[in-house]
């Protein structure tokens, strides 16, 4: 399989490679790396956020962490984020930014609660980093390459 976003004469990255892969497997399967790599990348990011705070109990929270985490994208993928992304498609606005931002938002959204604390603006925080990191990986790994592909009809049967 050809990676449309890097020139041909580089060689893919494992991280181009999986993104191809899953593309290649429908949106499901796109959809579910997508889910599972915000999980990790965004259990890391609070886990060091977290260390300050707890010391050495916050890598623990990994162990939590990235279950929950991918519950939660999970559900606020199929019910926020699919139709944010339909949304983003019929006015023709789809971008790198459009979902990162879009998808910080809806994360942090999720996480709304009444009188905010400290560890609830954390809480918010960490949502909208795993909403953001969800929605990009969401655009690298699927609308950009359907994208790209729609565009040249030559690389549909691919």
């Amino acid at each position: 399989m050809i990676l449309i976003l890097v020139p041909h004469d580089q060689p893919m990255s494992k991280l181009s490679r999986l993104a191809d892969w899953a593309f290649a497997k429908g949106p499901i399967v796109s959809l579910a790396v997508s889910v599972a790599g915000a999980a990790a990348i965004g259990s890391v990011i609070l886990t060091l956020m977290l260390t300050k705070e707890f010391g050495a109990l916050a890598p623990f929270a990994m162990l939590i962490g990235v279950p929950v985490a991918a519950i939660g994208l999970s559900i606020g993928s199929v019910l926020l984020g699919l139709p944010y992304s339909w949304i983003l498609y019929i006015l023709k606005i789809e971008g790198p930014w459009s979902y990162g931002v879009g998808g910080f938002l809806l994360g942090s959204f999720m996480l709304l609660s009444g009188t905010p604390t400290y560890m609830d603006l954390i809480f918010k925080g960490a949502g909208g980093i795993y909403g953001g990191i969800c929605a990009l990986l969401w655009w690298r790994i699927y609308r950009s390459n359907k994208l790209v592909r729609s565009n040249n009809p030559a690389l549909e049967g691919e």
